[in-house]
Parts: C-alpha cells; structure tokens; sequence
C-alpha cells in the first residue's frame, strides 16, 4: 500500500500472478497473498518484522545495483529506497543498510518520467 509505483507491489502484479498460478495448479487452492496487502504498508512490516527480531540488514529493497567500496549500497533516489527509508523513519527504527544518497521526498529518479 506505501509503494505502488513498483509493478512487483502493486495488486494488479499479485491479481495477474495468482491468475497464472490459478491455470497451472486450479484443483490445489493455492493462494498468492502478500503482506503488503494484508497487515498494511511498509511501515507495518517493519513493526511486525521488528517485534519478530527480524535482521533487516539481511533484506534489500533497491534494484539500482549501486555497489559503493566494492559493497552493494541502495542507491537512496529511486521510489524503492525512498519507500523504504521513509519507513523505517516512521517507526523510528534505523534502517541497517547504507545509501550513497539519504532520499529526500520530490527527489526521486522517477520525478522526471
């Protein structure tokens, strides 16, 4: 719900995805349904996650592929990084993982698209 720029997160991704699924394995009752959709935002998955000790320096959100040192960094401009750091700020939990750019609302690499 707090990232719908991203086609992987939209629902339209998920109603398409469980429609595939629904052709190939009909008879089972298999059943596509993220947790975006079903606690709420991002900000929610990361409470849940936090309350679940989930180590988030283990998760990756950004799809730039900026590496930084020779590390993999998240890049901090597309809508992705953006989410996802506004997130952890709304919890007031410190995302673990560095970006070359701390994001900044109105600044994003989609702005001019």
């Amino acid at each position: 719900k707090s990232d719908n720029i991203s086609p992987d997160n939209s629902e339209q991704y998920y109603n398409a995805y469980q429609n595939l699924i629904d052709c190939q394995f009909s008879t089972m009752g298999i059943r596509i349904d993220p947790l975006l959709f079903l606690i709420g935002g991002k900000s929610d998955i990361i409470r849940r996650g936090i309350k679940l000790n989930v180590d988030f320096s283990y998760t990756w959100t950004c799809h730039s592929g900026s590496v930084t040192n020779g590390k993999r960094t998240q890049c901090g401009k597309c809508s992705d990084c953006m989410t996802r750091y506004y997130s952890f700020k709304e919890t007031g939990y410190e995302d673990p993982l560095p970006y070359n750019t701390l994001p900044n609302k109105g600044e994003s690499i989609y702005d001019n698209k």
